[in-house]
């Protein structure tokens, strides 16, 4: 996506302020790259449907450089701007069981995952949704769990890999050691609970506590597909609108010049 400054509208009047063109130029290539750079992370920030982890990596990603006289790029360097840019594909999870570390093995020979999913407590929305307040003040209730060893173990492919032991509660049996189904309906009909039961209080390492919900992804799970998302087009709206002020730009920049 290219953007064009065309200085020959101001071609007279950089004439009578004793501007040099070529000087004035790279002036205003850097102040409308920065002004570009800006508004794509500001557009960023506000953009609706983008996970807060990637939200704060995007922002932080995109920049501006000269790469020549009186030309610059903008880019970022977030490996998933495209995807929110243009749109994501329908995909399946499952894929993952193949390539995973962690992947196991059940009787039958099948392959499957634990999949710990976090979600966050009120009011705070970093990495991760967070549950309403009256599952919160159940969960608080919660026995700690603990991470009590670790052994190796063997993975699908028959590798010798790290596992955890734990501790659910009080004891593997503690019906205080996680949070009981039903407290709120199933977001989906095929769905076997709701999303929130089985949830297990762990420690921190600051000694806090983190609420998790453990899923298993099996080869015969029917589920675990993310649906496609449409693109945002956050730089190509950005972009239009940079161009269009550009005239609005050069003025500004003829202006302190003078």
């Amino acid at each position: 996506m290219n953007l064009i400054i065309d200085l020959s509208p101001l071609a007279s009047a950089l004439e009578e302020a004793g501007i040099k063109t070529n000087e004035f130029a790279n002036a205003a290539v850097g102040r409308v790259s920065e002004q570009l750079a800006q508004r794509w992370r500001d557009s960023v920030k506000r953009a609706p449907g983008i996970r807060p982890d990637e939200r704060s990596e995007y922002v932080g990603s995109i920049d501006w450089n000269f790469d020549g006289d009186a030309s610059a790029v903008v880019q970022s360097t977030f490996k998933n701007a495209r995807q929110i840019e243009e749109g994501r594909p329908a995909y399946d999870m499952k894929q993952m069981l193949q390539t995973s570390v962690r992947t196991k093995l059940t009787k039958e020979g099948k392959r499957y995952l634990v999949i710990p999913i976090r979600h966050n407590t009120p009011g705070s929305g970093v990495n991760a949704p967070a549950m309403p307040p009256a599952i919160y003040t159940h969960a608080q209730k919660l026995n700690m769990s603990q991470i009590t060893g670790s052994f190796m173990g063997a993975n699908a492919n028959g590798r010798l890999v790290p596992r955890n032991q734990y501790q659910w509660g009080n004891g593997n049996n503690d019906p205080m050691a996680r949070l009981k189904s039903g407290l709120v309906p199933r977001q989906q009909p095929h769905h076997k609970t709701d999303q929130y039961a089985g949830m297990v209080r762990m420690p921190t390492e600051d000694k806090k506590s983190q609420y998790l919900t453990l899923r298993t992804m099996s080869e015969s799970s029917t589920g675990w597909i993310q649906k496609a998302k449409p693109g945002l087009f956050i730089l190509r709206d950005v972009a239009t609108f940079t161009q269009a002020d550009t005239g609005n730009i050069l003025n500004e920049l003829l202006a302190e010049m003078r």
